[in-house]
């Protein structure tokens, strides 16, 4: 009887020492090593949130590293290179995506163009547009073409420009995406329609050389395209402002004349 007692306190002792084995390992389970990319690339992200662009460019390097034949981890250095604000290494980068039969080819291209414009090569990038306008078939490339002869003054070739844009049958269904502030200042973005955009930025030609009547007619158009577009209801009251203000000074200039 006391050897049968001693058997079954052993075996409630291995079964207890068992049951505690099993509840210890599912307190502590064995943690799964994240693979270095992972690591990597949420370390990017957070990088980025933060907008520290140079270290998220670091974490670009070791992730292209491991994958170096993907060409989208080319392209997305090249976008944080933009971010940046380093014109010259983007454009390197995005020169690769965008000579590379890939997805990525046509919004590298766009991005060619954008660092054209922020190393100051206006030229190059108007060229390029004009390229992606017909490579693309998007008039749309032309009215980006438009906005840097604008800038640039070249009066006569913006208003080429846009006169194309408004013969293109593609233009019509197109929507260009503007920003604007309303009279607290905050950003309001909009869709506008290509022609109704066109025709605001030769309305801003004919505001440059003075030609009221002319610039009047481009915004009053705009407005009967699009009749929500704030910018061109903005600006059609701007130039009759300027219209009433040399009217005035006509005025007063013959009145001054007779009065001599």
């Amino acid at each position: 009887m006391k050897k049968t007692s001693i058997i079954c306190t052993l075996l409630l002792l291995v079964v207890l020492s068992a049951s505690a084995h099993k509840r210890k390992k599912n307190i502590a389970p064995i943690k799964e090593t994240q693979p270095k990319e992972n690591i990597d690339s949420l370390a990017q992200q957070i990088a980025i949130s933060f907008g520290d662009y140079d270290k998220a460019i670091t974490f670009g390097y070791r992730l292209l590293a491991q994958d170096p034949g993907n060409v989208n981890k080319f392209f997305h250095l090249a976008q944080l290179y933009y971010a940046a604000k380093n014109y010259e290494m983007s454009l390197n980068f995005c020169t690769i995506v965008a000579n590379n039969d890939s997805l990525n080819n046509q919004s590298a291209m766009e991005l060619v163009a954008l660092n054209l414009v922020g190393l100051k090569a206006n030229d190059k990038a108007v060229e390029l547009y004009k390229v992606m306008a017909s490579k693309f078939n998007s008039p749309n490339y032309l009215y980006q073409a438009s906005i840097i002869e604008f800038e640039t003054k070249k009066m006569d070739d913006c208003t080429a420009t846009l006169n194309t844009v408004l013969k293109d049958s593609l233009a019509v269904d197109q929507k260009i995406a503007m920003s604007r502030k309303n009279a607290v200042g905050k950003v309001i973005k909009e869709d506008v329609g290509l022609i109704a955009a066109a025709l605001n930025i030769l309305g801003f030609v004919s505001l440059e050389k003075e030609n009221y009547p002319e610039a009047k007619k481009y915004f009053s158009n705009a407005l009967a395209i699009q009749p929500n577009f704030i910018l061109a209801e903005n600006n059609l009251m701007e130039v009759i402002k300027k219209e009433e203000a040399e009217l005035k000074k006509e005025e007063a200039t013959k009145s001054n004349s007779v009065k001599k």
